[in-house]
């Protein structure tokens, strides 16, 4: 699962692309895109993309995984997020992808935990995976969790670009339920780079639970 706030058009498509082909990941979150901007061949061959008007997320869903659709959305304004779910029930994990609003320069963080609540919401399911800007690291999360997702764990600092990663804070985060665990989570070095969020990726596997894959 790859997840970056490219900042609108501060990362371009063949930057993007490049970091695609490099990792190909199965789940990629670009923070800050709406998909609507997105030109033919912005979408690099062998994944599809998803999104919502006026959503600033987009999503793009490797071929390798089944067909997905775009399910719950919050337009509410405290979260730019919407969940992805399986055309087939069961036959792939829920996504639920999301930007929050950050905290305002009083330090007010109610529409941030508006939009926290509303990814908790939709951590019901065991098998959910969440990624986004969550502009909030996991210890402003009640016990680190939100709803059935907790932290992949590893501290993977994305935010500011400007800053060297050990300085930085890891508000760009990869959430997943009880049937996975994280066998690496990673900050990403990406050379030149425009936006003010690093990327990050983690690689997910079954979690293995009293001996036996779940």
């Amino acid at each position: 699962v790859l997840a970056w706030n490219v900042q609108q058009d501060a990362e371009g498509p063949d930057t993007r692309n490049r970091l695609i082909e490099t990792l190909q990941p199965d789940v990629v979150v670009f923070s800050e895109l709406y998909e609507g901007n997105l030109q033919s061949g912005d979408v690099p061959p062998g994944y599809v993309g998803h999104g919502v008007r006026g959503i600033a997320v987009t999503v793009l869903v490797s071929d390798d995984l089944p067909p997905y659709r775009v399910g719950a959305v919050d337009e509410s304004g405290a979260t730019s997020g919407f969940v992805l779910e399986p055309e087939t029930a069961g036959a792939a994990p829920p996504i639920v992808a999301a930007h929050l609003v950050r905290p305002g320069v009083d330090g007010d963080t109610t529409l941030r935990d508006v939009g926290l609540d509303w990814v908790a919401e939709h951590c019901a399911s065991p098998d959910t995976i969440v990624a986004g800007d969550f502009n909030a690291v996991p210890a402003n999360m009640p016990r680190g969790t939100l709803g059935f997702c907790r932290s992949a764990g590893a501290f993977a600092p994305s935010w500011p670009a400007s800053a060297p990663p050990l300085f930085g804070a890891a508000i760009d985060n990869v959430l997943m339920s009880e049937k996975w665990d994280a066998e690496r989570v990673a900050t990403l070095e990406v050379p030149g780079i425009r936006t003010d969020h690093r990327p990050i990726v983690a690689d997910l596997v079954p979690a293995l639970i009293e001996g036996a894959a779940r």
